[in-house]
């Protein structure tokens, strides 16, 4: 099942979404959208820490046809 962070868990008012197949995608993608929205220059364990208990399994989408 493929995961979701919205960015919103973490650091409220913002409203980018992550999406990958796994954490580790995710997290590439989280700490590239902090360094650039954020300028957060690294993640440290606590902001980690949040950031993985954030992450979700990302609901199927429903394709109406």
């Amino acid at each position: 099942m493929h995961k979701l962070l919205r960015c919103c868990d973490v650091i409220p008012g913002c409203n980018f979404i992550a999406r990958g197949v796994n954490e580790n995608e995710i997290i590439i993608r989280a700490t590239r959208h902090a360094r650039a929205v954020h300028n957060l220059a690294w993640m440290t364990p606590e902001f980690l820490k949040c950031v993985l208990a954030a992450i979700r399994d990302d609901e199927p989408m429903i394709v109406e046809g």
